[in-house]
């Protein structure tokens, strides 16, 4: 199973518990208030495909007779290739939003209704940016380490090779499942940028009309 998807099931049910029971914290900092803020229907929306998309692929490739070991190889290498230049592009988009935001647009945003619980709009943007930007770079991250299994070339003689085929399955299902999420995020973000055109062309439609009955 791959990691990113065991820890976004795991934080998803222990979110609901604190929800249940502690008033949320919208206004923590570091992973806590990236979590608290992140619209949890993101996840489950950008990881329903990913998911049987690589329980599909995976089972033709362990019904193939070659190798699985290259795909594993070339995986890894589209990781580790690929997704970096995803990052940068996630990453100058979060800092074109953020820095070219103005204060008026960020009042607005950050206006919040009676549901204090509830974050803002500007929490919302600030915190889809960076739950992306955090998981692409442990995609990056977990890349580079299969890259360095496979280069040390380990062979575990003890093992039966039935379990070196399942781990291999499993390490090819992960690593799929991995980029085609990386992939599916961009998505996330598409709209995230999208929805904050729409808003601030609201804002400067609604500065027009009141320019035009003063």
């Amino acid at each position: 199973m791959a990691p990113i998807l065991y820890i976004c099931l795991v934080c998803t049910l222990k979110d609901k518990a604190v929800r249940k029971t502690d008033k949320i914290d919208i206004f923590a900092v570091g992973f806590k208030g990236v979590w608290r803020n992140y619209p949890k229907k993101n996840i489950r929306k950008s990881i329903r495909f990913p998911f049987l998309a690589s329980l599909i692929i995976s089972g033709i490739i362990y019904l193939s007779e070659k190798n699985v070991i290259d795909f594993i190889t070339y995986l890894a290498d589209l990781i580790t290739t690929v997704i970096p230049n995803i990052l940068g592009f996630t990453l100058s988009g979060y800092a074109l939003i953020i820095g070219l935001t103005d204060t008026e647009t960020l009042q607005k945003m950050s206006k919040k209704d009676n549901d204090t619980k509830r974050p803002s709009l500007f929490q919302e943007v600030n915190s889809t940016f960076a739950f992306v930007l955090m998981a692409l770079s442990s995609i990056v991250i977990i890349g580079l380490l299969v890259k360095l299994v496979i280069m040390a070339d380990i062979y575990i003689s003890f093992l039966p090779s039935w379990s070196a085929s399942i781990v291999n399955i499993l390490t090819f299902f992960s690593l799929v499942f991995l980029v085609l999420y990386a992939l599916v995020s961009i998505i996330d973000i598409i709209k995230n940028v999208f929805n904050f055109g729409q808003f601030v062309h609201i804002l400067n439609r609604e500065k027009n009309v009141k320019g035009m009955t003063k």
